[in-house]
């Protein structure tokens, strides 16, 4: 138990130090290696309750009916065991849901908030957190202006999993007090050797003690960290106000528009003539355009608008990320149609510098 504590304590109290670094390369690595401390965390204890229950796979249960397991049902466990009156119920897993539990981040969340493990409000944010991960990890995308922020609430969502994950067992052997000292170190403590076995903290209190110091001092940082992701989402915003007047004054060629006209433009089979404008000197009909429809709506953008005081009036930073991460997944697809758009226009305009 104390050689696996270690290896949790080199991954978080390294990603600790990269976070208090602050570069961009160092709040990368720390949240690669917060995410993999979520997810040893999550194995350890999933490999536990396996062993101890065997869902649906244990002799004990051939004379019992199997009760399907509902993971999007969290309360299912317990009003199971209110209404029949015991805990001894055979639970089972479908095969398609024990492989998604060996593959999938979420699933894990899933069967550890059904047992009652986790709190139900870490699921939605351990999740966002694991797929900005993702984005780091596998597709080399950074957020930069969330970059700390999110940091910051992988150190907390670790912390909270500490505590709820605690191990289930002790085992600690001839190298167990090697071990604590090198914990301690990481954790910038100082640690007093004991003989014998009778050690406070070879047994459940130890992930405790590591997520007391892995937070320690960072209630602050947290509680910045809603206005920080409103003002990201108000630079957002900007920037692509910004891209589309720079769109309207290049396409337009003086004419009066307002911004759903080039918003029309990036959303409309219409065809574009980018290079023709850059080289002849002609201008798109606003009132061709104008026909075009549009799923972006005045109420859209205007409901955009007001994520920034969504965001920073959040009850807490989980709430704050939840309303970040609704603003992402209803602004971005509108965000790369105008990105794309002005990509274009720029190239147009280079062109027409080298001719």
């Amino acid at each position: 138990m104390v050689a696996r504590a270690e290896m949790l304590a080199a991954q978080i109290f390294t990603a600790r130090q990269m976070i208090d670094d602050g570069t961009v390369a160092d709040l990368r690595v720390a949240i690669i290696l917060l995410d993999s401390a979520m997810e040893t965390l999550m194995v350890r204890r999933i490999s536990y309750e396996l062993q101890a229950h065997r869902y649906g796979e244990s002799h004990w249960w051939n004379e019992t009916a199997p009760v399907p397991i509902d993971l999007t049902d969290p309360g299912q466990l317990k009003r199971v065991q209110t209404e029949t009156g015991t805990v001894l119920i055979n639970w089972s897993f479908t095969s398609s849901q024990r492989s998604r539990l060996d593959r999938q981040f979420r699933t894990k969340l899933e069967f550890l908030v059904w047992l009652g493990i986790l709190d139900p409000h870490v699921l939605p944010i351990a999740h966002r957190l694991h797929e900005y991960r993702n984005e780091l990890y596998h597709r080399d995308e950074i957020r930069l202006g969330s970059l700390l922020v999110t940091a910051h609430l992988s150190l907390s969502i670790v912390a909270e999993m500490l505590r709820s994950l605690r191990p289930s067992f002790i085992g600690f052997g001839p190298d167990s007090e090697q071990s604590m000292e090198r914990i301690y170190e990481r954790m910038g403590r100082a640690y007093e050797r004991h003989d014998g076995l009778a050690h406070p903290d070879y047994g459940f209190d130890l992930q405790d003690i590591m997520a007391d110091e892995l937070v320690r001092g960072l209630d602050e940082q947290l509680g910045e960290s809603p206005v920080a992701l409103a003002d990201y989402v108000t630079d957002r915003i900007r920037r692509i106000a910004s891209l589309i007047r720079f769109v309207g004054d290049y396409v337009f060629k003086g004419e009066s528009f307002d911004n759903l006209d080039v918003i029309r433009l990036a959303y409309s089979t219409y065809p574009v003539p980018l290079y023709e404008l850059a080289f002849v000197g002609t201008s798109i009909s606003i009132e061709e355009l104008r026909r075009e429809r549009t799923s972006v709506t005045r109420a859209m953008l205007a409901e955009w608008d007001s994520f920034p005081t969504r965001i920073a009036e959040a009850a807490s930073p989980y709430d704050a990320l939840n309303v970040f991460a609704e603003f992402e997944l209803s602004y971005e697809p509108f965000e790369e149609k105008i990105s794309d758009l002005a990509s274009e226009v720029d190239g147009a305009l280079d062109m027409l510098r080298d001719r």
